[in-house]
């Protein structure tokens, strides 16, 4: 066999376009690799242009496509937006009361039914004048978050002695094969209710005018 003949046997591969730098070809046996981790919800599909050229003069060469499909798996975990979260709830608002509704996000999750909400310590809370409640006082049940992530008034509320609640909060990926949480903060402000009535103050004083009487009214909270 003459060298040209023994040339043309030879095979050279390469990847033209499409690979986005996450696939490589071995020159000499056309076997494509993956160059970097991939990532399904950056790129789900590739269409490569691979190109055949033998080393004969003048070299011919062929091309095909190959496509490759990226199977998602579920390796993120979910997360909270914005990461703390704020609610106002009033004083006086009702047990069973709807304060707020958790959101968080998971790329890999299709419903949101897949997430489970919870809370955790810490827990902490300030009073009125803003000092700092210490751990043995009775707040951390006054609200109550069910697994999807609504939060509702659990107990009567005492704005004097708990004014702001912070309450750490876990969202978890139920459908994921290892244990997948977010973790977040929830600071809920209850709001005050008037609950005294004003008071009115009034005197009397006599005018110049004879038959009137002028008074001067003064309202106290």
């Amino acid at each position: 066999m003459d060298v040209s003949a023994l040339l043309k046997q030879i095979v050279q591969y390469r990847i033209q376009q499409g690979s986005f730098d996450d696939f490589t070809i071995d020159n000499a046996t056309g076997v494509v690799s993956i160059a970097r981790k991939l990532d399904f919800d950056r790129r789900n599909t590739y269409q490569m242009e691979i190109v055949a050229s033998d080393s004969g003069t003048p070299s011919l060469s062929g091309t095909t496509m190959l496509t490759v499909s990226i199977i998602n798996s579920n390796d993120k975990a979910p997360y909270f937006t914005p990461t703390t979260q704020r609610a106002e709830v009033s004083e006086d608002a009702p047990i069973g009361t709807l304060v707020h509704t958790l959101v968080a996000v998971d790329p890999d999750v299709a419903s949101s039914e897949s997430l489970d909400y919870a809370a955790t310590e810490p827990i902490t809370a300030v009073d009125k004048n803003g000092k700092e409640v210490g751990e043995m006082e009775d707040f951390k049940d006054m609200f109550m978050i069910d697994r999807s992530g609504k939060v509702f008034v659990n107990r009567r509320l005492l704005r004097d002695s708990f004014a702001v609640i912070r309450i750490t909060v876990l969202v978890t990926d139920t459908t994921a094969p290892s244990i997948q949480q977010g973790e977040g903060l929830l600071i809920i402000t209850i709001t005050d209710v008037n609950e005294e009535p004003p008071v009115s103050a009034y005197s009397i004083y006599a005018a110049n005018t004879p038959g009137h009487i002028r008074y001067r009214l003064r309202v106290e909270e």
